[in-house]
């Protein structure tokens, strides 16, 4: 089975957090966000509009500056105006999100810790 783009979507945040605007996630199998943050006062909280849940992979830092997380969601809860959240005290976070059709049962494989 080959994993085929369904949608995607970005916002940049405020201090305390940042919510994307309505996407069609319809056809979606599996969903991915990159939750990018100042590490201020901890990790930003991701959640989205389907009730979803996530499993986050390890946090990556570039020295301290900023983090970056993936997070994904297998045979998720899908359709019309999904939107997604990141929540956080000073951690002015962003968001990327994407969907694909044709996952496999179980996705995740492996993960790298570099950079």
């Amino acid at each position: 089975m080959a994993y085929t783009p369904i949608f995607h979507i970005e916002a940049n945040g405020t201090a305390n957090g940042v919510t994307s605007g309505s996407a069609d996630s319809t056809g979606s199998s599996f969903l991915v966000v990159n939750v990018g943050w100042y590490p201020g006062s901890g990790d930003p909280t991701l959640t989205d509009s389907n009730g979803n849940t996530w499993v986050g992979l390890t946090a990556q830092s570039n020295g301290g500056i900023s983090k970056n997380r993936l997070y994904y969601c297998s045979n998720p809860t899908v359709g019309s105006g999904h939107t997604f959240t990141a929540s956080g005290t000073s951690t002015y976070p962003c968001i990327q999100v994407i969907g694909f059709s044709g996952s496999h049962a179980t996705p995740f494989d492996v993960e790298n810790g570099a950079n």
